[in-house]
């Protein structure tokens, strides 16, 4: 079962017969498409408008015995990150040139700090 807590509303069930969902994330720049993954590292995106049976899911490769833990979606919708057990982040994009962030500033760091060497005499 899914429900929609964007629109406080249940959808329709979706069958999965490929693998169990273990997490799903909504795509921010579609109101119906939503990326569905297992824990064994499985992932499809699908469309709650559209055919009952889900496409082929794509397979990320995980080391052996780590798991799936975390799913995000970018700001853009152009780049899916999976993290795992092991502590190694997998990130899916559209293309080669993935854009993260639509609103993107530059990134302001901190100044350097000046190290004073005192000698005592």
């Amino acid at each position: 079962m899914v429900y929609d807590l964007r629109m406080l509303k249940a959808i329709a069930p979706i069958n999965m017969v490929n693998y169990t969902p273990f997490l799903l994330r909504f795509v921010p720049i579609y109101s119906s498409k939503f990326c569905v993954v297992s824990a064994s590292g499985q992932f499809t995106l699908m469309d709650t408008s559209g055919p009952l049976n889900p496409p082929f899911p794509h397979s990320i490769e995980l080391p052996p015995g780590a798991s799936v833990t975390a799913l995000d979606v970018s700001n853009s919708s152009q780049a899916i990150a999976f993290g795992d057990s092991s502590g190694l982040i997998h990130l899916f994009g559209a293309s080669s040139e993935v854009l993260f962030n639509v609103n993107s500033r530059p990134t302001e760091f901190a100044d350097d700090v000046s190290i004073i060497f005192l000698t005592i005499n």
